[in-house]
């Protein structure tokens, strides 16, 4: 890594424009559509008149000799500054290829058969989208008949999806791989039952660490939810299980500390791992009202999200890390005891810069946002 320099490579429509590019950023997020913002230099003014909503954007970035393509979509806004003494820019907005399932007009439809049937039906049924099916492995496959269908009656095509994906949770997301942008719906335990994607620590290149936060509050862990339903055949009621609870991580003293014999923190927060009153109590408990008649539905909606079920959250920064992909998992080393360990990836913004831009140096930078 010490001989690798930041690498770029965008695309519109096609042409290659990383020569007038000063800064490329693109946002992964676990939940949202991706969006990459491009800023091009326009020294002669003509440089708007090029682009417009609609054209296809592919950035291909990282280092030269570690980089991929972590984006392909569609650009949603063109805008051009001129400031002062300042030299003339074009940003280039656009959202991943999912956006072009968002903006199709609403159709209201009664949809029978398996939930992964229905979701592939949705996501085909307009092939000039150019989207093409990754995965869809829902944990639970439920199967809707004429008589009880899956109604469709007041969302689009995207939102319904999204909608479908936090029930029966699982992520739904539009994602470049193998040379063209495919679409997934996967449960989020498959996710968190994956390999790592490598680890973010204080020392190396790629990953290494230049700032570090996290915080943990009981609030916000996922509730605990709790369902009861009434068996439309027996009339009996149907009290959902509870879920299988994840342990808080023990704390254990950073190894500087262990050498020196302890450190006091590190032996009042030894102390503090005793108390009989622990985070596991103070989780937010939730009961789901309006559930329907329906025994399925007790399970499915008491499933807990294991991507925040302890109550962590962790902002940050690094060297750029090109493997660092929301939706994914990365182990945190070298820090705080509670802190160090395997962590879901929320979100993660990886940025380029040939200039300086903003109090930013040059360079290739990832800022992340991490929840367990």
């Amino acid at each position: 890594m010490a001989a690798s320099s930041a690498y770029k490579r965008v695309y519109l429509q096609g042409i290659d424009i990383s020569a007038s590019v000063r800064s490329v950023e693109v946002e992964d997020n676990d939940r949202l559509i991706d969006r990459a913002v491009v800023v091009m230099n326009d020294s002669s003014g003509a440089g708007a008149e090029a682009p417009r909503e609609g054209n296809t954007l592919l950035v291909d970035m990282g280092w030269s000799d570690n980089h991929a393509v972590l984006f392909e979509g569609e650009l949603i806004q063109v805008g051009n500054t001129a400031q002062g003494c300042d030299p003339k820019t074009v940003t280039l907005t656009a959202l991943d290829l999912s956006y072009r399932i968002r903006k199709r007009p609403f159709q209201a439809t009664n949809h029978v058969g398996t939930l992964s049937a229905i979701v592939q039906a949705i996501v085909t049924r307009d092939p000039a989208a150019g989207i093409t099916i990754g995965q869809i492995a829902p944990g639970n496959d439920p199967t809707f008949t004429a008589q009880a269908p899956l109604r469709q009656t007041t969302q689009n095509d995207w939102d319904f999806i999204m909608a479908m994906a936090a029930r029966y949770t699982c992520r739904a997301f539009v994602e470049y791989n193998g040379g063209a942008s495919k679409f997934y719906f996967v449960a989020v335990t498959l996710l968190t039952q994956g390999d790592s994607l490598g680890t973010l620590s204080q020392s190396g290149m790629s990953g290494r660490l230049t700032r570090f936060s996290y915080e943990r509050l009981a609030a916000q862990a996922d509730a605990l939810r709790t369902t009861a339903v009434v068996d439309p055949v027996s009339g009996t009621p149907v009290t959902s299980p509870d879920p299988v609870q994840p342990t808080e991580p023990p704390h254990t003293p950073s190894p500087a500390a262990a050498q020196a014999g302890g450190s006091q923190l590190d032996n009042a927060l030894s102390v503090m791992g005793q108390a009989t009153d622990l985070p596991q109590s103070q989780r937010p408990q939730r009961f789901v009202a309006g559930t329907p008649s329906d025994p399925a539905r007790a399970t499915t909606d008491a499933t807990q999200d294991p991507t925040r079920a302890l109550g962590f959250i962790a902002r940050g920064a690094c060297v750029g890390a090109v493997m660092l992909r929301a939706k994914g998992q990365v182990d945190v080393a070298g820090v705080s005891g509670w802190a160090s360990g395997r962590w879901y990836v929320r979100k993660a913004r990886h940025v380029v810069r040939t200039t300086s831009s903003g109090g930013m140096a040059p360079g290739y930078t990832t800022e992340f946002e991490l929840t367990r």
